[in-house]
């Protein structure tokens, strides 16, 4: 697989990055997260992305080897967040790309935390509990959480921007 920037006033391919078992990007400003599947591992490598297009060495974050999984990234700013899901715990990571470290900011053990998505100083993600999902919003500086809506429909991908909270 590949992932390529197009120039916004061409929407030509301005570089390539070959990515084997690409499956999730997430984009920023200046960073490109991949998530892959290689060797029924999953892992996730960020790279910069510098102003004219052009796509830098990947630098490894996480991976999983099965059952567990690593889940979709999103970048927000000098932040990466992702999800780990293992047969005994769950866990939502940030990880600060020019420190080159990161911190599980939620955990569970009994619930699922799955799709989390970066603005400024919030974090929005689902809860999974056994017949219902959560859509809840977490002020990183704060540590607080509220929930956004809950209920049995199944709720997937997440999207946060300004005051606005987007799921499908």
């Amino acid at each position: 697989s590949a992932v390529a920037p197009l120039s916004p006033q061409t929407r030509e391919e301005v570089d390539r990055g070959g990515v084997p078992g690409a499956g999730a990007v997430g984009v920023s400003g200046g960073g490109l997260a991949v998530r892959a599947g290689v060797e029924r591992r999953d892992r996730l490598e960020v790279r910069p992305v510098a102003q004219d297009g052009t796509i830098g060495q990947a630098r490894p974050v996480a991976a999983a080897g099965p059952p567990a999984q690593v889940g979709r990234p999103s970048l927000g700013g000098d932040r990466l967040a992702y999800a780990v899901a293992k047969d005994t715990k769950n866990k939502l990571v940030v990880y600060r790309l020019k420190r080159g470290n990161g911190r599980v900011v939620a955990a569970s053990r009994k619930k699922g935390l799955s799709n989390p998505s970066l603005h400024r100083k919030s974090m929005l993600y689902v809860r999974s509990k056994r017949r219902r999902d959560e859509l809840i919003l977490r002020n990183m500086k704060k540590g607080r959480e509220r929930k956004l809506r809950s209920g049995k429909a199944r709720l997937w991908s997440t999207a946060l921007n300004g005051k606005r909270a987007y799921v499908t």
